[in-house]
């Protein structure tokens, strides 16, 4: 491997920060450390569990220099605009960096640019501003187009954007054709794994006149995109039909914001037979106890990007009732159709949502423990499927894995680059004159050269156009290999087809590079 193999995190928190960036980063942590990279991460501040966290994943932790006696609170300006200050001495190794797209994607961009402008650049996108934005307050309704172009902008700088999650995905590849073709980034579908901390416990049913519904949100600000004023209600209505003692338990609310939470959720349940217990934020353990007391997990969101916490509920085997308008939707139909009744609809009429939400609700729970099988058999098929192993092998290549070229320039950086300094593309100038192996120039290429090098550049693009489908078929082939092996990496369930592929492709882009020499 080249000198520069090691690789970049530009993150804020490496695994406790409340939402799901530094779920997701972690996960890219963990992917790249797995496959023996070497990885640091950038962070503002570093709590006792990001420490744990990251010795654990081996990967180092690098925070910001201070002077004693200041009391600031760490910003992502101090990653954007200081970053020379705060960390005057990152590793001279870094070949990838890869930041989180509307969070620190700036400062990742910034510091590619400023320090180490070899690196090539990853984005990984979790949000979509569009959808979820117009159900918080007006100034941020209004600044959906500034986050959507600030998103965009960001990833014209970068070699490849990974976005999670179908919906996501399929948002921002019609997104990006506002970008130039010669600085639009590739860009890839990253599927999340759900943590080993859900895949590996085992909930019980345990049979009891008490049930426990479980929802993972903030409600101020967020309540009604997450959909927690109707599913109050419905789970009001599921509370006075119901003999059993019916439970709400909702995480992720600060102390500073009980008092105000606690009156927006009366507002909406507005019955003295259910008052909401509310509980901060919580490490992935503490996710997990709750789950093995959960009898269902609820995920109404009116807009759900992706939805981290029903897929691990889903990786848990607790039932689960998750909202169609959701990443995770798309998610099961793909790889789980027939778990469809998980799926509820969002159909944006209050009243209709209430009583469709309750009557669903309110079956589940008078069935308990037959959902408990039927979520049982959900886990078993998605964690059976291994449905994230080709997205990772995709990431781990575009970070310096096996299939990627350490010795070629990035054609996508290379071009943005000679874009900025010149104004015009190096396709452009090839068009004009091919430099010949002594630095001299010809200019007037032989016809044969110019034929190979045409039918050469058809050839490798005919490959690429079938690369997906050999790489489908090999993987088809191999399907009981990686049933028997649970930890075994896509490299080793193509069993040597995919290197092939990938060399004959290799060898022919170095023949492509004498004959336009």
């Amino acid at each position: 491997m080249a000198e520069s193999s090691s690789v970049l995190l530009v993150t804020d928190q490496y695994a406790s920060s409340e939402d799901d960036s530094s779920t997701i980063s972690r996960e890219v942590a963990q992917t790249l450390t797995g496959a023996g990279r070497k990885v640091y991460s950038l962070v503002l501040e570093a709590t006792e569990e990001d420490r744990k966290c990251a010795e654990a994943d081996g990967v180092e932790l690098i925070l910001p220099t201070r002077r004693q006696g200041d009391t600031r609170t760490p910003c992502l300006d101090w990653l954007t605009f200081d970053h020379l200050n705060r960390y005057p001495r990152l590793p001279q190794d870094i070949g990838w960096i890869v930041g989180h797209a509307g969070v620190t994607s700036k400062a990742a961009a910034t510091i590619m640019e400023e320090r180490f402008p070899q690196a090539k650049l990853s984005l990984v996108t979790q949000t979509i501003p569009e959808d979820t934005e117009k159900y918080k307050d007006e100034e941020k309704a209004m600044g959906i187009g500034k986050k959507e172009e600030s998103i965009r902008r960001d990833a014209e700088k970068a070699d490849n954007v990974f976005s999670v999650g179908h919906r996501i995905h399929d948002h921002f590849t019609n997104t990006f054709r506002a970008i130039p073709k010669d600085k639009r980034p590739v860009h890839r579908l990253f599927l999340p794994e759900p943590s080993k901390t859900f895949q590996e416990t085992t909930v019980e049913y345990v049979q009891g006149r008490e049930k426990i519904v479980l929802f993972f949100s903030k409600v101020i600000d967020v309540g009604k995109l997450k959909g927690l004023d109707f599913t109050a209600k419905a789970l009001a209505r599921v509370a006075e039909r119901s003999h059993e003692r019916i439970q709400l338990r909702i995480r992720g609310v600060s102390k500073e914001e009980y008092r105000a939470s606690m009156k927006i959720l009366q507002a909406s349940i507005n019955s003295g037979k259910l008052i909401p217990t509310l509980l901060p934020h919580g490490t992935q353990e503490d996710i997990c106890r709750d789950m093995h007391q959960a009898h269902l997990v609820l995920m109404p969101s009116r807009a759900e990007p992706f939805g981290l916490v029903g897929l691990e509920a889903m990786a848990a085997g607790v039932p689960v009732l998750i909202s169609d308008q959701s990443g995770l939707a798309a998610l099961v139909n793909e790889v789980v159709p027939e778990f469809h009744h998980s799926v509820l609809g969002i159909t944006g009429d209050d009243s209709v949502d209430v009583r469709h939400w309750a009557d669903q609700i309110e079956k589940v729970l008078q069935m308990s423990e037959a959902e408990f099988s039927r979520a049982a058999a959900l886990k078993q098929k998605l964690l059976d499927s291994r449905y994230w192993e080709e997205s990772h092998q995709c990431f781990l290549q575009a970070c310096g894995g096996p299939g990627y070229d350490t010795q070629q320039p990035s054609p996508v950086q290379e071009r943005k680059r000679d874009v900025d300094s010149t104004g015009e593309t190096s396709a452009s100038r090839e068009a004009l004159t091919l430099e010949n192996p002594q630095g001299g120039h010809d200019q007037s290429p032989s016809l044969s050269t110019v034929d190979q090098t045409a039918a050469l550049t058809a050839e490798i693009q005919q490959m690429e156009l079938q690369d997906h489908l050999a790489i489908t078929l090999m993987v088809d082939q191999h399907a009981p290999v990686r049933k028997s092996s649970a930890r075994a990496t896509p490299a080793q369930w193509v069993d040597g087809g995919l290197r092939e592929l990938m060399n004959q492709r290799e060898s022919m882009q170095i023949k492509k590079h004498r004959h336009q020499g």
